[in-house]
């Protein structure tokens, strides 16, 4: 049925009740979070010769508009009179319905209002702004510069309908001659240090000013026209080198500013190494680091610099350098996992990623708006004759898909009913991992790029040596014990929780003094000991005292009764000493403690082929320590024997003759024997500086047989992947503790280079962490991608071996989702075939666009990859600068430029196509494209349509415009 009150070329949105759109999008403004959703225009249409006849209220979203000003409103809304539909007569057509009036509503993300505009025809217009309350108030000049930003840099942000898809949208080019980009960017250096306000995208924790969705819009304005070197010297070099100015003075001081600013100097180095301007990036990024060497963004910029460069080492000392500085930002994280790839070192980057901070994707505004009474998508038929764009499918999330065919209908090809039916039971397209977004999908790439490059069977491998199995968590983690691998201390929460009040008390006074030696003999020994004394016997006992030790082994009347009962004994008389000069201490020990105590004499007799002092003992918890404990005591005791062996001696002797023992010496040595025994519970970190970021996390205790092998640990996320060896100054507080930056540096420049683990050869460093669950979750999905894959290509297989037709066999839809699969798979012959099927099939704008893609050499370098995986696939795609290519891609661009037409897309630049057009000037040049495209004798106003890209490249003189 022909309607004569809706819109040609615009989307027309009728209203069940005039005025429920705008009602709607006021009670939504409170949920806005960033940019805001597309502008909204409202018209209000009255018959022009029936009076009778009731107004009729309409609306549609645009993007585009020229908001700098409340005339260039009404202008937009007074053009809609001229795309009324008119209806035929005797004597020409005629119109009766007008525009009396209209609203035109845009939303301001500095200061988080909507700015209206109405206009009645004929009348006045009235400009005003609603906040998030409904309240009215008046615009200021400022308001206007606001929006006018936010308008185009929506514009830019959501140009991709494949990205973003609003029903009843109409887009329109934002900037379409040099004089409104040069009011563009006047608006943008005067609002940029406020860019902060309109929020990040998904990849960033936290907007700054040189992460924000401003930036975003200005980079994917010039990077698509690939003028790097404009956006470098319109804008960002100016933001950079400026004085400190008044637009700024209300975010930093004076004293911050020091020539340059770093965080807008490494956009500004991005964009001089992108247009092949070096000197200058490297110039920029040596001032920026000089002001501030923390600054992450710069960092990053440098380390993408060296990747390039293919100086992988330099490269990732500088990309552990920011992740350093901001290890809550996700982009760090992805910059080290990268390189870690490209190394070849895929243990470290599976660490790596396991270790980055995900995200919760947030999607884009869209807009509320009620339940529309019809929706109107009328077209010029004329167009599209010899285009088949049918809407006989529909898609809830794109608006309609073309489903004509593009040749003869094939007496083979299913119906659209039985299309539809094995859509809706098809696995392909329920792979879950083209849901995938922000951080997430990121993730997922890293993960496909490892698999493309040493395949499945081998990323098991490396997961099974990065991460704790099923299997070995069961048989290892010590039950009921939280591990908390993120505490920088490294140690356990619940080391301490049983001890008594005065215990600790008496521990923090035994530390004061024991820098003196004549106070040590009012320092309680075994249980009640502190940990300062004790550690120093336990280490002696271990190391230094290793000839005391060896005599009580060979003494023949020392036997295991006669030392327990000396133990005993001793105990006994310290637990006097200890009540009479502690009389000030009313807490008295608590019933754990004393079982303890009581519990001591009862331990069990050591082997007699085993040292006294590697007595197998109890814990805290009443567990056996674990053999991966005793090791580490033995490590510490050696280090200390080959650090100060007479000292240490020396230290035991004082130890001993400061306890009033009146036994012979065999008691003696069985003390020193007993507490050599306690090594396993002392810290021998006490004296580490909180603020050493080199400590390592020690690793938890875990049962083991004595007889076995040192077990295999879990360490920290930042452990796990710098591969932070413990050192002598981690192990034992000395005078070298305090060096602990140089620790970390040697740590850095000892690690291998050569991509393999450094600690591959000794079992005791093997650090082994637990998978996070996205992480798991993520390899599943790969799984089930990689299974689909190659069922897909065992079948293609088959069915060309039985001369079977294959172009059938799937739908249009699911060739769609395999061309996609293969892309995922980084096989891009596989993905072309895929796509060929599906516009065998029927149109498809999304296989259009990938062809395209590949065409231009969007995927250049997975072509390259797959050509050196598989001889002979190099020749499937025709190379880049071929004109077989030239004309394909032609092809793709006319199709595709027809599509955005019927859909409203009036949008000549951001523009995917566009941008993908861009690529083919600077390639080919642009008197060889437009020589391409006549030849291909299109109709005119399909001629017209495409001729649009010319003009942009010709308007802004992009690369190989003049050639």
């Amino acid at each position: 049925m022909a309607y004569t009150d809706c819109l040609q070329d615009a989307p027309d949105i009728f209203e069940n009740v005039i005025g429920e759109s705008i009602a709607a999008r006021t009670d939504g403004l409170g949920m806005i979070r960033e940019l805001g959703p597309p502008d909204l225009c409202h018209i209000i249409k009255a018959h022009s010769s029936n009076r009778n006849e009731a107004e009729i209220g309409s609306y549609h979203h645009v993007l585009g508009v020229d908001t700098s000003s409340s005339a260039s409103l009404a202008a937009y809304i007074n053009s809609l009179q001229y795309l009324l539909s008119d209806s035929p007569g005797w004597f020409g057509a005629n119109n009766n319905w007008r525009i009396s009036s209209g609203t035109y509503c845009t939303y301001n993300s500095f200061s988080n209002i909507d700015l209206r505009v109405q206009i009645k025809i004929p009348g006045g217009v009235d400009a005003y702004a609603v906040n998030a309350r409904g309240e009215r108030t008046e615009i200021t000049e400022q308001m206007w510069k606001e929006i006018h930003v936010c308008s185009v840099i929506r514009a830019i942000l959501y140009s991709d309908p494949a990205t973003y898809s609003v029903t009843g949208l109409r887009r329109l080019t934002p900037i379409a001659s040099l004089d409104e980009e040069n009011r563009f960017v006047d608006s943008v250096i005067q609002q940029f240090w406020d860019g902060l306000r309109l929020g990040s995208n998904a990849e960033t924790q936290m907007a700054s000013t040189a992460r924000n969705h401003m930036v975003d819009g200005i980079i994917k304005y010039f990077s698509g026209q690939e003028r790097f070197a404009d956006c470098a010297a319109e804008i960002l070099a100016p933001l950079a080198y400026a004085p400190l100015g008044g637009q700024r003075s209300g975010h930093r001081s004076s004293a911050d500013f020091k020539g340059i600013d770093p965080e807008v100097a490494s956009l500004l180095a991005e964009m001089y190494i992108k247009g092949d301007q070096e000197v200058q990036a490297v110039r920029v990024m040596h001032q920026a680091l000089r002001v501030k060497p923390s600054c992450y963004p710069m960092l990053n910029a440098q380390a993408e610099f060296l990747r390039r460069k293919k100086k992988l080492d330099a490269a990732l000392v500088i990309s552990r350098m920011a992740v350093k500085y901001a290890p809550s930002e996700f982009n760090a994280w992805a910059k080290l996992t990268e390189i870690y790839i490209e190394r070849g070192d895929f243990q470290r980057a599976l660490l790596t990623l396991n270790t980055c901070p995900m995200y919760t994707f947030v999607d884009h505004d869209l807009p509320r708006v009620p339940s529309p009474r019809r929706v109107n998508y009328i077209f010029n038929s004329d167009i599209l004759s010899e285009y088949n764009l049918g809407e006989n499918l529909s898609n809830a999330v794109h608006g309609p898909v073309p489903s004509n065919n593009r040749s003869s209908v094939d007496s083979d090809a299913p119906g659209i009913a039985e299309e539809m039916d094995l859509n809706e039971r098809s696995e392909i397209l329920r792979l879950p991992a083209p849901s995938l977004k922000g951080t997430f999908a990121k993730a997922y790439h890293f993960l496909a790029q490892i698999v493309s490059t040493i395949g499945w069977d081998e990323l098991l491998h490396l997961r099974s040596q990065a991460f704790v199995m099923e299997e070995e968590y069961k048989s290892t983690a010590k039950p009921n014990v939280a591990i908390d691998d993120e505490d920088a201390s490294g140690d356990l929460h619940d080391e301490d929780d049983h001890v008594p009040l005065s215990v600790l008390s008496q521990r923090n006074s035994a530390v004061k003094l024991d820098a003196d030696p004549d106070t040590a003999e009012e320092v309680p020994t075994l249980a009640d000991a502190p940990v300062e004394n004790t550690n120093k016997v336990a280490v002696n006992g271990d190391a230094s005292n290793k000839e005391e030790v060896q005599e009580n082994e060979n003494e023949p009347n020392a036997s295991a009764p006669a030392r327990e009962d000396s133990v005993v004994e001793q105990k006994q008389e310290q637990k006097q000493e200890q009540e009479q000069e502690h009389q000030s201490i009313d807490e008295q020990p608590s019933e754990k403690a004393k079982e303890e105590e009581q519990e001591a004499p009862a331990t069990e007799k050591e082997p007699a082929d085993q040292p006294k002092g590697k007595k197998k003992k109890k814990n805290k918890k009443g567990k056996s320590k674990d053999a991966s404990a005793k090791n580490t005591a033995m490590v510490n005791g050696a280090a200390d024997d080959a650090a100060k062996p007479e000292a240490d001696s020396k230290d035991a002797t004082e130890d001993g003759e400061s306890h009033d023992r009146s036994a012979n010496g065999e008691a003696k040595e069985s003390t020193i024997a007993a507490l050599g025994g306690q090594m396993e519970d002392v810290s021998l970190d006490d004296k580490k500086d909180d603020n050493d970021e080199t400590a390592a996390i020690s690793a938890p205790d875990v049962p083991a047989p004595e007889d076995a092998k040192p077990a295999e640990t879990l360490t920290s996320p930042r452990n796990a992947v710098f591969d932070i060896k413990p050192t002598i100054a981690e192990v034992t507080p000395g005078p070298n503790h305090q060096n602990s930056q140089q620790d970390e540096t040697k740590t850095i420049e000892d690690e291998p280079q050569d991509g393999s683990n450094g600690s591959s050869e000794d079992p005791t460093y093997i650090r082994k962490r637990l998978c996070e669950r996205w992480l798991d979750n993520h390899i599943m999905i790969l799984y089930e991608d990689l299974r689909m894959y190659t069922a897909w290509r065992y079948r293609m297989d088959n069915l060309r071996a039985t001369g079977q037709p294959v172009m059938y066999q799937y739908t249009q839809a699911e060739w769609e989702a395999l061309g996609d699969l293969a892309l995922r798979m980084h096989r891009p012959s596989d993905a072309k075939e895929a796509f060929e099927y599906a516009l065998g099939i029927r149109f498809s704008a999304r296989a259009w666009m990938r062809l395209l893609e590949m065409y231009t050499g969007t995927y250049a370098d997975m072509q390259k990859e797959e050509a050196l995986r598989n001889e002979g696939i190099s020749h499937v795609l025709p190379a880049i600068t071929s004109t077989d290519s030239l004309v394909l891609a032609l092809d793709a661009v006319v199709w595709l430029s027809v599509f955005g037409y019927r859909w409203h897309n009036s949008m000549t630049y951001p523009n995917p196509v566009c941008n993908q057009f861009i690529r083919l000037v600077r390639i080919h040049g642009l008197s060889k494209v437009r020589n391409s495209l006549v030849s291909m004798n299109l109709k005119t106003p399909v001629l017209n349509i495409v001729k649009g890209y010319f003009e942009i490249a010709e308007k802004f003189d992009v690369t190989g415009a003049k050639w």
